[in-house]
């Protein structure tokens, strides 16, 4: 769980770099996990829980690889790329997306590698703008703005708590 302020997430801040530390420790889990959630403080907790997505879900929020590579490649084969670089999934009734480029920063990273997490009840989503459908939540770590997420139509509320679960087999 990690709470978000508005100021705390431009390129380099220690939300900025939390996130990629969270991607490595993510990376060995893939392949032995069975449920997802994804809430915050301003919204319910979402879930999925086919394992396949979930760990569909995983491998390109963990991945450097940019998401249309992942996509061509056949390692996430129950997403459908939307527009360049958005993986699409759908579980237990929501749209989960995996957005791969919304960053101002450079820092050296390769196009597409500043992954973020989308749940929504609609099909109808871009990460890289600020106008969601309503109980869309959003979580963009590594933009380098003010806009790193948050619940319904605002992406950068002045602090909110995000928190995702990754659930392996055998545990809860």
């Amino acid at each position: 769980m990690r709470t978000y302020t508005s100021n705390n997430n431009l390129c380099g801040s220690p939300n900025f770099n939390a996130f990629d530390d969270y991607q490595a420790t993510l990376a060995p889990s893939v392949g032995g996990l069975t449920r997802l959630e994804f809430g915050s403080s301003a919204s319910p907790t979402f879930t999925c829980t086919d394992a396949s997505i979930v760990n569909q879900i995983a491998l390109a929020l963990s991945s450097d690889v940019p998401n249309p590579t992942l996509a061509s490649s056949g390692q996430v084969p129950s997403a459908s790329l939307v527009g360049r670089v958005n993986l699409r999934f759908s579980c237990d009734g929501l749209t989960w997306y995996v957005g791969g480029t919304c960053s101002d920063c450079s820092q050296s990273r390769v196009a597409g590698d500043a992954k973020s997490l989308v749940v929504s009840p609609s099909n109808g989503v871009d990460d890289c703008i600020c106008t969601y459908p309503p109980g869309t939540l959003v979580l963009r770590p590594q933009i380098g703005n003010l806009n790193f997420g948050g619940f319904g139509q605002t992406c950068s509320p002045p602090t909110i708590t995000f928190q995702i679960s990754f659930n392996c087999r055998g545990r809860g």
